[in-house]
């Protein structure tokens, strides 16, 4: 069983470490579970939910959607929104510093540029497939994303590189690791958008989704995100605040 629930930390740490404050979690009913929508649309059906006195505190608030999928398997979606004290531009750029994600996500072992698209899609200005690695207890996991920026300067997203395409870049002599068993599909998305009562702050939106082959149990998912808690979030938090110059505790270059 701990095996299994490390393995699963492992998991939610890779869609980057689901949002805190458990205390602050609200469960949505609709059947549309957030699953297709695009950034904004999302937002949009949770700004009734945010607090506004926790957004100025700078606590994160979270909303957890777990669902089923046509293929067996299940998603679960967080979307969380946080203040951040710093303005729009400087978080612009901790969003696009990908490689540092080991400086400040927990157990991130390296976060590595694998290829970078000439040819981008409109309304894309950066595009690349990164590998990573994480390592918690004696648990390794290896996995590889394609990585987006949008010329709304306020969007990013990522999606899971299959077992597939994985071979298929290898072919090419691109070399990149294929997902850890269990993994099915991992995508999600952040968001900037300046704050309007202070325009020196910044609130970010966080939503990342997973797809496993195997159901996950509720004691799991819920140890795993108790465990992987402050995570992701709060470190991008204090890179921001810090204008780029903090970093997590036991971090070693």
């Amino acid at each position: 069983m701990k095996k299994t629930i490390l393995f699963w930390l492992c998991v939610f740490t890779i869609v980057l470490c689901f949002p805190q404050a458990w205390g602050n979690k609200k469960d949505l009913e609709s059947d549309e579970m957030l699953k297709e929508l695009t950034p904004a649309e999302v937002i949009a059906k949770i700004k009734n939910d945010i607090d506004p006195s926790l957004l100025e505190k700078g606590e994160l608030q979270s909303s957890l959607v777990k669902y089923k999928t046509k293929e067996g398997g299940e998603k679960g979606r967080v979307v969380g929104v946080i203040l951040i004290d710093a303005p729009f531009a400087k978080v612009r750029e901790i969003q696009g510093d990908w490689e540092s994600q080991p400086q400040w996500v927990p157990a991130v072992k390296y976060y590595k540029t694998r290829y970078t698209f000439d040819e981008l899609p409109e309304g894309i200005i950066r595009r690349r497939l990164m590998e990573g690695k994480l390592g918690i207890a004696f648990l390794t996991v290896t996995y590889s994303l394609d990585v987006k920026l949008h010329e709304d300067n306020k969007t990013e997203d990522w999606k899971l590189i299959t077992k597939e395409e994985c071979k298929a870049w290898n072919n090419k002599g691109v070399e990149i690791a294929p997902p850890y068993w269990g993994i099915k599909d991992i995508g999600g998305f952040g968001y900037l958008e300046p704050y309007e009562k202070d325009t020196e702050k910044t609130v970010y939106y966080y939503s990342p989704v997973i797809e496993t082959t195997i159901p996950v149990p509720d004691i799991i998912l819920r140890t795993a995100m108790k465990l992987t808690l402050p995570g992701y979030v709060e470190g991008f938090k204090k890179r921001a605040e810090s204008g780029g110059t903090w970093t997590r505790k036991g971090y070693k270059k």
